[in-house]
C-alpha cells in the first residue's frame, strides 16, 4: 500500500514537471514592422506633410528633392521637413537654419550660453542645436505619436522659432569681436538649406 502511494506520488511529480507551461508568446519580443509596412507608413506620413504644404500655398512636387525632403520658407528662415527611419521606427524630422557658427572663436562661448538659455525656456518639442558648422531649430518626433494636425503644428513651430531668432542672433554673433582699423567686421550672410526658389508661407 505504501509502495503504491509512493509510486503515485512519484508519477504525479513527474507529470507535473512534464506539464510545466511553455513561455507565453506574449513574453517573446514582438517582430517589428516589415519593410513594406514601413514604406506604406512613410508614404502616408509624407502625404500629411504635402497636405500642409498645399494649405500654405506650395505645390509639393516643386519643393521636394530627390531624397524626399520638403522645403519651406517663413519670413527670413529656410527649412525642410521629412520622414526619417531610425531602427524600425519612423520619425518626423524638421529643421530650419538659424545662422552659421561664428568665425570668431571669442563669440562662440556667449552664443552657446544664449542658445542653452533659450532652450530651457522652450515649451514645445523644437530645440536649438548645432549640426556641422550651422545652428538649427530642429525637431525629431515619432510618427506613430502624431495626429494629422500635428504635422502642420510641428513644422510651423520649428520654422517660427528660426524666423523669430535668426536676425537677432546673426546681428549679435554673426560678425567678429575683433576690429580692423577700428571698425567691426560685417556679419556674413546666413547660409540656408538648398531649396527650390523661395516662397513665403
Amino acid at each position: 500500500m505504501v509502495d503504491s502511494v509512493q509510486s503515485a506520488e512519484s508519477t504525479g511529480s513527474v507529470d507535473s514537471e512534464q506539464e510545466a507551461p511553455a513561455p507565453a508568446a506574449a513574453d517573446q519580443q514582438p517582430a517589428g514592422p516589415t519593410p513594406e509596412e514601413l514604406k506604406a507608413l512613410q508614404i502616408e506620413a509624407e502625404a500629411k506633410i504635402d497636405a500642409f504644404m498645399k494649405q500654405v500655398g506650395y505645390n509639393p512636387p516643386d519643393r521636394t528633392d530627390e531624397t524626399g525632403w520638403r522645403y519651406f520658407t517663413l519670413g527670413s528662415a529656410d527649412g525642410r521637413a521629412g520622414i526619417v527611419q531610425m531602427g524600425t521606427e519612423l520619425f518626423l524630422r524638421v529643421e530650419a537654419m538659424v545662422m552659421p557658427m561664428p568665425s570668431d572663436k571669442d563669440l562662440i562661448l556667449p552664443l552657446m550660453r544664449e542658445l542653452l538659455n533659450i532652450n530651457i525656456d522652450l515649451s514645445g518639442p523644437t530645440r536649438l542645436g548645432i549640426e556641422g558648422d550651422n545652428i538649427y531649430a530642429s525637431l525629431l518626433y515619432p510618427v506613430k505619436a502624431l495626429a494629422d494636425e500635428d504635422y502642420s503644428n510641428m513644422i510651423h513651430w520649428t520654422m517660427s522659432l528660426a524666423d523669430r531668432l535668426d536676425d537677432d542672433l546673426i546681428k549679435k554673433y554673426g560678425g567678429t569681436s575683433k576690429t580692423r582699423g577700428g571698425e567691426p567686421e560685417p556679419p556674413p550672410p546666413a547660409a540656408a538649406p538648398a531649396a527650390p526658389e523661395a516662397e513665403h508661407a
